[in-house]
């Protein structure tokens, strides 16, 4: 128990330290070259955590943040579970991490959906046997640059099922899994610094990041202990 502890909290670190620097840069003030410099470095800080055969799902896997994360936790050993709506691209990217020697197994699943969210845990349980840690990280912008007044019903929805509910969708279904079978897991949900730092002219995504921020999954007694982190990017 206490090596899994130490090992969640080597894992926070590496991810928190990353996506940090992300924040530091500005919602809108992001370069590209910024953004590069802070992908390379992922790698080196996952690295310090022991995560050799780890069952880690990441949720909006196939691009950015999470594309980068998906690759350097497989060089980390760990069985990664990629993510996103489209089997093309969650098919790329499973293919490049098999091909590197990882190990990795698609899932082309909307998130937002209670369905969606049952087949990715059912799905990362049926190829590993197992859940260790989920990694919520799917979300859209929506609408940008618009005054609040302007925002529609539709724009706000959708906007709120992506990077919140799918995000309590998936935490439900992996602490329910994890809790029935005693594993101390961890659920991490990739908030924003926006959720503190509101950025103008895109209410409904600041809203969900700060709603992510409290997403609070409550330890149960007993052999299967969860610990729930928000960390910040952009």
């Amino acid at each position: 128990m206490q090596i899994k502890r130490r090992i969640g909290r080597k894992f926070r670190w590496g991810v928190s330290r990353i996506v940090k620097r992300f924040r530091l840069l500005g919602a809108q003030l992001v370069q590209p070259d910024e953004v590069d410099e802070a992908l390379a470095s992922l790698p080196t800080a996952i690295a310090r955590a022991e995560l050799s055969d780890q069952v880690i799902i990441i949720t909006g896997s196939t691009q950015g943040f999470g594309l980068a994360m998906a690759t350097a936790l497989a060089k980390a050993k760990a069985r990664i579970v990629v993510n996103a709506r489209t089997a093309e691209d969650v098919d790329r990217v499973t293919r490049r991490i098999q091909d590197a020697g990882g190990k990795a197994v698609g899932v082309s699943a909307d998130i937002s959906t209670a369905a969606g969210s049952q087949r990715l845990i059912d799905t990362a349980v049926g190829a590993f046997g197992r859940i260790d840690i989920l990694i919520n990280n799917a979300a859209v912008l929506g609408p940008c640059q618009h005054r609040f007044w302007e925002i529609t019903p539709i724009e706000w929805q959708e906007v709120m099922a992506v990077n919140l509910t799918g995000a309590f969708l998936c935490a439900r279904q992996a602490a329910g899994w994890m809790l029935r079978h005693g594993v101390a897991g961890r659920i991490i949900n990739i908030s924003s610094g926006a959720a503190r730092t509101p950025v103008r002219g895109m209410v409904p995504y600041v809203v969900s990041k700060a709603g992510l921020g409290a997403l609070y999954v409550p330890s149960e007694s007993g052999a299967g202990r969860i610990t729930a982190t928000s960390v910040l990017s952009i």
